[in-house]
């Protein structure tokens, strides 16, 4: 039962990857329109200032959390590559636990922004309005998919043998 949850929760995060990937392509396709117009016109596409803005910030969340199920998170490996195995996963299973707090604590704030966003019909002011609720969501979702990547990610640490734990950089994608 719990790998059926282990890899449907890997086929959202895997999902907020694709719709991450296709944001990016989506603002260098508008940067390169935007350079266009400006060359043409001698101005800028009237809001892709703020639709960038917006959508960079939605593809950095969206990003996170197949980057957390794929090991990619930037670690310091110095220390904790010489590290023995105990002491490594104390300090693997410690540092997932605050990350853990600390996804719960953005979870909160991204949900208070997303329902603050909706209550005040909130957008950026540019050239054109441009509502920020769906890079919220997108913030609020990635975070809370994040969050269960990091509490997988700890369950596999805490359950391997201290002798079996990998290096911090090799990559561990099998279900818990």
């Amino acid at each position: 039962m719990i790998r059926y949850i282990v890899r449907g929760w890997h086929s959202i995060s895997g999902a907020l990857g694709v719709i991450a990937s296709v944001l990016v392509m989506g603002l260098v396709i508008g940067m390169v329109a935007d350079v266009a117009f400006r060359v043409i016109n001698r101005t800028s596409v009237p809001g892709m200032f703020e639709v960038v803005e917006l959508a960079l910030a939605a593809a950095v969340y969206l990003g996170s959390p197949v980057t957390q199920r794929e090991n990619g998170m930037i670690r310091v490996e110095l220390l904790t590559s010489r590290l023995s195995g105990r002491v490594r996963k104390f300090v693997s299973v410690l540092s997932l636990s605050i990350s853990l707090a600390v996804c719960a604590l953005l979870a909160t704030a991204a949900l208070q922004g997303l329902l603050g966003a909706i209550a005040t019909d909130e957008a950026r002011i540019g050239l054109i309005a441009v509502s920020t609720w769906p890079s919220r969501l997108a913030i609020a979702v990635g975070v809370i998919v994040l969050a269960g990547e990091v509490m997988i990610s700890l369950v596999k640490a805490a359950q391997a043998r201290p002798d079996s734990l990998p290096p911090a950089s090799e990559s561990t994608n099998s279900a818990v």
